[in-house]
């Protein structure tokens, strides 16, 4: 017979699960509805996580049972099981420890705007405005959802230059692995600064290169009429989109 209970913990897929791992100028520039969308995901942690301790709770009746059979109801294994239980030892106690509430956060982030004055804050080439701060905040948002460390890996001040860095790191992997071609067919995510080419045998494939003389990424449509820069941006929820200038 085979057992297919399986326990599934569920990780809320948002970067402000890392925000104590935020630098005070960091969560200053936090902007209420991305609070918002952290709560909304706790909330499907909350749901998830009820039905995970209600699976351990069963295993651990089930458990307790069988081992109160074996070894007997007061042996050294009997206890130890209802002692690991009762300090916090199951996987779904050890993994709630990781979930920050929406609460917190909220508090992180009106304590760290209490504190910073994000007017003063500077990226690399400029004054922070608005566009500035949003631009700053998406960069992060990317940054973080990649798996690198704020504070670590990048600051606020570069975090827009890294990003962008990090992003074309991964274009030229896959560039490298397909030929040194590229297929830009999701429109979503990609975005014509200058003008598209609308020669009737143009596709979406694009050829890839770049100058000895410089790092810039550099694309030719299939036909070879347009030449372009490549460049990204970052939107609401760290999407990145590539850019042809």
């Amino acid at each position: 017979m085979t057992d297919t209970t399986k326990l599934e913990l569920y990780t809320p897929n948002h970067f402000l699960l890392n925000a104590s791992e935020m630098s005070m100028e960091a969560l200053a520039v936090i902007s209420d509805s991305d609070v918002d969308a952290y709560e909304e995901e706790h909330a499907i942690y909350l749901a998830k996580q009820k039905d995970a301790v209600s699976l351990v709770h069963s295993l651990y009746k089930s458990a307790e049972s069988n081992i109160s059979l074996i070894f007997g109801e007061y042996s050294n294994e009997h206890k130890y099981l209802a002692r690991a239980i009762n300090k916090g030892g199951a996987l779904t106690d050890s993994h709630s420890k990781g979930i920050p509430s929406p609460r917190i956060i909220r508090d992180k982030v009106n304590n760290a705007r209490k504190k910073v004055d994000v007017s003063k804050l500077h990226t690399v080439t400029s004054s922070v405005n608005d566009n500035g701060l949003l631009a700053i905040n998406n960069a992060l948002e990317y940054l973080i959802n990649s798996g690198l460390k704020l504070n670590q890996d990048f600051t606020l001040t570069n975090a827009i230059a890294v990003a962008k860095s990090h992003k074309g790191t991964n274009v030229m992997a896959q560039v490298l692995a397909d030929n040194w071609s590229l297929e830009l067919n999701d429109h979503r995510n990609l975005t014509f600064v200058g003008s598209k080419c609308v020669e009737e045998d143009c596709d979406d494939s694009y050829d890839i290169y770049s100058s000895s003389d410089s790092d810039a990424i550099r694309v030719k449509c299939s036909c070879g009429e347009k030449r372009y820069n490549m460049d990204f941006s970052f939107q609401e929820n760290g999407k990145a989109i590539t850019e042809l200038i």
